[in-house]
């Protein structure tokens, strides 16, 4: 397999992600193992990118949308990340442990009125958003302590959590990029047709030529559902 310059990319910063997911796990104290995990938040967030910047640039066979719908269906909650790290990075910052900190927009019918019931507790946070009107036009973004929350999580997710969860997820978003990259497509080659090893314990597929390296993998009963869904013709969001 030709490797492309943004899946070099793109696995360079998963592993960054998890060497800094691991750091977090071994730190000695919880401010500590926050700021390895909101590090690894920002490597988890430029794998993405690398992705999203190859369609912008013309370089896969699908366009923009296609490729963020593809990256929604495989990581719902890639949304969360992007939003953590532009709250950290352009907005006030993201402090952890004992801070709070909550932005929301609120979309008011004429003459109407708005309510936002927010519990000041770090550790179990309450937030409840009423419009007169009984719409939902709303959204808010919360993180307090280790835990962050957007209008369409119905409740809290811990940071470790997030960050695991995108490093399950995130291998195969590339997977399902690099069957859509147009170099490939002209040369012919397809990944699946690429000799591979599958590992007897986590079932995890490394392909030849890697070197052992395990940025790009996915489970074997994954393959066929992640191809079909970025063919040019069906890539839509899963319900």
């Amino acid at each position: 397999m030709r490797e492309h310059p943004a899946v070099r990319g793109i696995v360079e910063h998963l592993d960054r992600a998890t060497l800094f997911d691991s750091e977090a796990r071994a730190a000695p104290g919880p401010t500590v193992a926050f700021r390895h995990w909101i590090a690894a938040v920002y490597f988890l967030r430029a794998a993405v990118e690398l992705m999203r910047e190859t369609a912008i640039r013309g370089e896969l066979i699908v366009d923009l949308a296609q490729m963020d719908r593809v990256i929604v269906s495989l990581v719902p909650r890639w949304r969360l990340v992007h939003r953590l790290r532009i709250s950290d990075f352009h907005h006030y910052g993201v402090l952890g442990p004992g801070h709070m900190q909550l932005e929301f927009q609120l979309r008011l019918p004429a003459l109407g009125q708005g309510n936002i019931h927010f519990r000041v507790n770090p550790s179990r946070p309450g937030l409840r958003c009423q419009i007169s009107d009984g719409s939902r036009n709303y959204k808010y973004f919360l993180t307090s302590g280790f835990l962050v929350q957007d209008h369409l999580e119905p409740r809290p997710i811990l940071l470790p959590r997030l960050v695991d969860e995108q490093l399950r997820q995130l291998p195969k978003a590339l997977h399902a990029f690099v069957q859509v990259l147009r170099s490939l497509a002209v040369a012919g080659e397809n990944l699946l047709a690429q000799p591979y090893v599958v590992h007897p314990r986590t079932r995890r597929v490394t392909y030849a030529g890697r070197r052992g390296r395990s940025g790009l993998y996915v489970t074997v009963s994954d393959l066929p559902t992640i191809v079909s869904t970025v063919s040019p013709d069906s890539a839509e969001p899963k319900n």
